[in-house]
This record gives C-alpha cells, sequence and structure tokens, in this order.
C-alpha cells in the first residue's frame, strides 16, 4: 500500500486548525514532529485500520515543522511519508494607517512589521491604478513570497500660504475635491461673517477679506458623500506690516499666551541693533538697512528623551498648597489649593488623604471637585502632627502629589477644677436657701432660723410655725 498525507493547505496562520489526514494500509500509524514521536490523544484520531487524523485547533509558531505519518503493516512492512508545514505570523502592530505632512517638509511613514519566520517589508505606490495618497505597507515571510500582509496608509499633504495683513489684502483658500456623487464641503473652523469670509458656489473656495493677524492658523475643508470623508488642511501665515520713518523709534510687542508660559525669542537679520524689554523688540533710530522680514518665536516646554512612533500622555501637574495662608481653628485645619497645569487634559478631581505622623495610622481619603480651592480637614485630634496629601487626576492619569505637614495644638484647659464648680454652686444654693429661710422668719414666724432661735432663747412668739 502506498503512504500519503492529506492537508488542507501547507501554510497555517496563527491561530488557525491545522488538519492532517493520513491514509495507507492496514497496520498500526503513528505521528511524528521533526523526529518526535506525537502521542497526544486531543489531536491524533484513529478513524479506522488504514487512517488516521491530526488535529491542532489553534495553531502556534512552534507547531510549524516537519510531520511524518509512519505505518507498521500487518504483514510486517513498514513505511512512512512526511510533509512540511508553514506557521506564519507577521503584524503591523500600532502602525498609524493616517499621516498629515506640510507641504515643502519632509515626511517620514513608519511600516511597524514584526513576526515570525523572518518578515520583509515592500511599499507599493502606483500612480495610475492607486489615488496619490494612497499607499501600500506589504509585509510577506522571508521564503514565502505568496504569503504576505498588506496595510494601506493615507498621506496628506497640506498646504501653506503666507499673506501680509492689510485692509487691501485678500487670501483665497482652494479645496479641490473630486468624487460621486458629487461630495458637500465644510469648512472648520470658520464663524462666517459675510463682510469677512466669502465662498463660492459649491463653497470649494474661501476668500478672507481684509486679513488680519486673527486669521492666522489652520482651516480644514472636509469633503463628504454618501460613501466616505475626506479632508484636507491649509496653514495660513498672516505678517503684520509696520511702516516706519527714517530716525524715529519703533517698537513691536509679540502676545503670547500658554501652559506653561512659553519663553519669547525675537529673530531678525540686525540682532546688533534691536534690544528686546519685556517680549517688545525695540529699535532707537530707524535706519533703511532696518527694513525687513523680523519673526517672534515661542517655545514652550521642551521633552528631548521621547521615543518616535510611540504614543504619551500627559499628566496634570501637582497641585500647590499655600503654606502662607493655613487656617487653624481649634481642631479643624484649611488650606488654599491651587492647580498650575492640567496637562491638556482638564482635571476630573482632587485625590486628598491624610493621617496623623505617627507609625501604624491609616490614612482617611477624600475627594474633591475640579473646582475646589481650599482643602478643609475636620474633627482632627487636638496635639497631633498630620500628614497631607493632594494630587490631581486627569484622564491621562494622577500627578505626583503635593505634601504637607501641620499640627493641631494641645485643647486649651479651663481654670476651673470640678471641685471649684461643685464649691460654688454649694455657695450659691446656701445663700439662696438663707434668704428664703430669713423671709419665712420674718414674715411667717416659720423656718430653720426661727426654730434655732426658740431653742436658744426659750421664748415662743405668738403664731409660730
Amino acid at each position: 500500500a502506498k503512504m500519503s498525507i492529506i492537508s488542507s493547505k501547507q501554510d497555517i496562520e496563527v491561530g488557525e486548525e491545522i488538519l492532517l489526514l493520513c491514509k495507507g494500509g492496514e497496520g498500526e500509524i503513528t505521528w511524528r514532529k521533526d523526529g518526535e514521536d506525537i502521542d497526544d490523544e486531543d489531536i491524533v484520531f484513529k478513524l479506522d485500520e488504514t487512517s488516521s487524523k491530526l488535529v491542532i485547533k489553534k495553531a502556534k509558531l512552534e507547531d510549524a515543522g516537519r510531520y511524518t505519518c509512519h505505518c507498521d503493516f500487518d504483514n510486517g512492512h513498514n513505511d512512512d511519508t512526511q510533509t512540511q508545514l508553514f506557521v506564519y505570523g507577521p503584524s503591523f502592530g500600532s502602525t498609524k494607517t493616517y499621516h498629515e505632512f506640510l507641504e515643502g517638509t519632509d515626511g517620514m511613514v513608519p511600516c511597524l512589521v514584526s513576526g515570525e519566520p523572518a518578515v520583509d517589508v515592500q511599499w507599493f505606490r502606483d500612480n495610475h491604478l492607486i489615488p496619490s495618497t494612497k499607499y501600500v505597507c506589504r509585509a510577506h515571510i522571508r521564503g514565502r513570497p505568496m504569503i504576505y500582509k498588506e496595510l494601506s496608509v493615507s498621506v496628506v499633504v497640506n498646504e501653506e500660504k503666507k499673506v501680509l495683513a492689510g485692509p487691501d489684502t485678500n487670501v483665497s483658500l482652494l479645496c479641490l475635491v473630486d468624487g460621486l456623487p458629487k461630495p458637500n464641503i465644510t469648512w472648520t473652523p470658520v464663524q462666517f461673517n459675510p463682510s469677512h469670509h466669502y465662498f463660492n458656489s459649491d463653497r470649494s473656495q474661501l476668500t478672507i477679506k481684509s486679513v488680519a493677524r486673527e486669521d492666522f492658523g489652520e482651516y480644514v475643508c472636509t469633503a463628504t458623500n454618501k460613501i466616505s470623508e475626506s479632508s484636507a488642511t491649509i496653514k495660513l501665515h498672516v505678517f503684520e506690516q509696520l511702516r516706519v520713518s527714517v530716525g524715529e523709534a519703533a517698537s513691536v510687542s509679540c502676545n503670547v499666551t500658554g501652559h506653561p508660559q512659553p519663553e519669547l525669542h525675537w529673530l531678525n537679520k540686525q540682532n546688533g541693533r534691536t534690544l528686546v524689554v519685556d517680549d517688545v523688540l525695540m529699535i532707537d533710530e530707524v535706519v533703511p538697512s532696518d527694513g525687513g522680514l523680523y519673526s517672534c518665536m515661542a517655545i514652550p516646554l521642551v521633552i528631548s528623551t521621547l521615543k518616535p512612533y510611540t504614543s504619551y500622555t500627559v499628566e496634570p501637574d501637582s497641585p500647590v498648597l499655600s503654606s502662607d495662608e493655613i487656617k487653624i481653628e481649634g481642631n479643624t485645619f484649611s488650606v488654599p489649593l491651587k492647580q498650575m497645569d492640567d496637562g491638556g487634559t482638564p482635571v476630573l478631581q482632587f485625590n486628598v488623604r491624610y493621617r496623623q505622623d505617627k507609625e501604624e495610622a491609616e490614612w482617611k481619603e477624600m475627594q474633591l471637585s475640579p473646582d475646589a480651592n481650599s482643602v478643609s480637614l475636620k474633627d482632627l485630634a487636638f496635639g497631633s502632627t498630620y500628614q497631607l496629601e493632594v494630587a490631581a487626576v486627569n484622564a491621562n492619569g494622577s500627578s505626583i502629589p503635593s505634601t504637607f505637614n501641620f499640627t493641631i495644638a494641645e485643647q486649651p484647659k479651663s481654670s476651673m477644677t470640678k471641685g471649684s464648680v461643685v464649691g460654688i454652686v454649694m455657695v450659691i444654693f446656701l445663700v439662696v436657701f438663707l434668704a428664703v429661710d430669713a423671709t419665712c422668719c420674718y414674715r411667717n414666724h416659720c423656718g430653720l432660723l426661727m426654730s434655732i432661735a426658740v431653742k436658744l432663747f426659750g421664748q415662743k412668739v405668738p403664731g409660730i410655725k
């Protein structure tokens, strides 16, 4: 009899099912992988005296190899047959599929691929068959060119326009769109003002009249139809013109805001003749050579150790607790709370915890709303030192907690003892008693004083009670 192995396919992706069927003559059939016996009853099934099935439900990379079906025939002879299986697993991981670049700048589009066996990467772009904004990254198993995965990547080149501000200056931004059905075009962010903005009939052209510094920024046109949506960005740079006569003084201010507060630098071709005071560029006496383009550059926080193609989140700054404005009244403590920077994502809450500054003391926790302006703690123990921690929390995580230590003074003691109080009460009671008894003796001839007087002097008073 002739031995044979029937397989569904020779190349299996990670996670797929492996199915091998061995057929031959009557006899004892066994399976081997890379020369080692396979005796797992869960994956080897004997169908009858002439066939056996090997099943692996979810293939792993280590399941790749050479599989052998061996048969010891009933007539004493033996034979075997072999097949090679390849298990592959290329992955594009966290490769981004959308990129935007400013026209005229260098753009880098990474294709992050991993897999086993070794993976080769190729890029494809066909100007005739594929739109110019579409790229394909293909990863294939080395030595097996027909085993591959493809990932489409979109690249958008943004246009940049520069214009000089002025009442007679107009600028037009074009959004060239083609599609079927005909797309609808919207522009953002544009707060439409008929005296300042103008659109053509299909809104593919935005005209800004009398360009001012406030018009600087990015303009996004979005084309939408029933099938898909696509956007493009145009960056508009607006420069202001300052006219100064020769011999006059000139000063230009540059207003910038940000968190943290950016550093401001002036760039020009005549650094030696300019003076910067409080971010204001000043020239004492203008000469013709001072004419030209002056730029102010704002530099925010710089982080130079970031890794490329890695996502980062920014947590908020630690809250500020002002030690100069704390209030301690009895066993109640209060300190002003200020948030410096939310890290670009709104603060959701403040986490507060405090405990006595002693071993094995348990932390007590509470939460404050994001608009809280102080931390208040009540019913604290007199004569104790406390530890306080306050952290700001946004969607990216928690800040490093701000710490604060404070002490609650001993409880004030009264100068009067319990005995003094009892004595005063008794004296008051005695005075009241004597007053009542004297009144009774004088008016009604009764009471304790009257009884003592009779016993001492032995004389009864008529009407005594």
